[in-house]
């Protein structure tokens, strides 16, 4: 097992666990993932770490212990989540950041008042009660409360664009559920971040600059470049409705991003789209990259020769002799395409005739059909 007191040594690294200095530990690696192209979701990061279980015992330590790492000019804390010792002289130790705590149930049980927070809402009929509902800046400062943030930081702006919800349904509810439904609706993610030393649990949405965010540089063997992706829209469903930004001026060949949401409106979906069109997304990997910083989402890098970079996923191995990283964001695998009335009948007529079999579909509706299997004749 490798570990931190090996000479000559040009990082130094400190490790407690549970408030308890640890001597000796080593196989240190932190990654996260974004997953997909950061159009939704919550990311945690996660730190995997070894220690000899010649020097520590394995039930010395509890689930939700404490751990923070410090080094490379800044220190990170994360939270035990599980340990092993597989009789291989190492106490293998899996952690995670505070964004794994949003996983707790949204607590519906005591009175939700109504925040001067940022949020729209206009009564539809005379069934809708202004008073009843709350504002989601309330539901948002209540999560933190809840997972132990100092606040959950999203730009005003957009929180203007989501309604008031009503308290009962947040109901059975994680606080992850409710921040996955305001990440799709808006298009974006939620990251932890440091806000004047206090951890934060940060939105970023897609394709927005972050003037605030240091951008890391690294050293690099090669980037590889996959194809962009654009997307020429938004198409946003929400129960039996389906709204499309911009839908008069789509063909058939054009790219838009699917969303299902329960704030779906034909405001949300024109709002986000004018955002999400006109970002270029690019599919990029780095197999072999050295940082001098560890590097965490929303992972902007500066890459000799390939300039600026956002980074989507990204793997680190930590040791006295550097970091060293695999990096990139996912190569656009498949596109979403607009698909007028007529293509999307034929769709379902397809899709119906390969469940059904023997069938077909007329004006009038389904009807069976006998195939003479040996003549292929009806």
């Amino acid at each position: 097992m490798p570990i931190c007191r090996r000479n000559p040594a040009l990082f130094s690294w400190a490790l407690t666990i549970g408030g308890n200095p640890i001597k000796h530990f080593g196989d240190m690696a932190i990654s996260w993932n974004v997953g997909g192209y950061g159009t939704s979701g919550v990311v945690s990061v996660q730190f995997k770490f070894a220690i000899p279980s010649s020097e520590h015992n394995v039930n010395a330590f509890e689930g939700g212990d404490t751990v923070i790492l410090t080094g490379a000019g800044g220190s990170w804390i994360f939270y035990v989540q599980s340990k092993s010792d597989d009789g291989d002289g190492k106490i293998n130790f899996v952690c995670y950041d505070r964004a794994g705590f949003v996983d707790c149930a949204y607590p519906t049980d005591t009175k939700d008042g109504t925040a001067s927070g940022n949020s729209k809402y206009v009564p539809t009929d005379s069934s809708d009660k202004d008073e009843d509902k709350i504002y989601l800046s309330t539901v948002l400062d209540k999560i933190a409360s809840t997972c132990g943030y100092s606040s959950c930081l999203i730009d005003g702006t957009l929180l203007d664009l989501l309604p008031q919800v009503l308290p009962s349904s947040l109901e059975g509810k994680t606080c992850r559920n409710i921040l996955d439904d305001i990440a799709s609706a808006l298009v974006g993610y939620w990251a932890m971040q440091s806000a004047s030393g206090l951890p934060a649990l940060r939105f970023f949405p897609y394709g927005a600059a972050e003037s605030d965010i240091p951008v890391k540089t690294v050293q690099h063997e090669m980037i590889r470049k996959g194809s962009y992706l654009q997307y020429s829209g938004v198409a946003m469903t929400g129960g039996s409705e389906r709204y499309v930004s911009n839908s008069s001026s789509l063909t058939a060949d054009h790219t838009l991003l699917e969303i299902n949401t329960s704030y779906a409106s034909l405001e949300l979906c024109e709002a986000v789209s004018s955002r999400v069109g006109a970002y270029i997304y690019t599919g990029w990997v780095c197999d072999n990259a050295i940082l001098t910083d560890i590097l965490l989402p929303p992972g902007l890098v500066d890459t000799a020769g390939s300039g600026q970079l956002r980074a989507n996923h990204c793997t680190m191995s930590l040791s006295s002799q550097g970091i060293f990283a695999g990096m990139g964001a996912e190569f656009p695998a498949e596109t979403w395409q607009y698909k007028g009335k007529v293509y999307r009948e034929l769709d379902s007529r397809l899709k119906v005739g390969m469940s059904y079999g023997n069938v077909e579909i007329t004006n009038k509706g389904i009807q069976f059909v006998y195939v003479d299997e040996n003549q292929n004749k009806e």
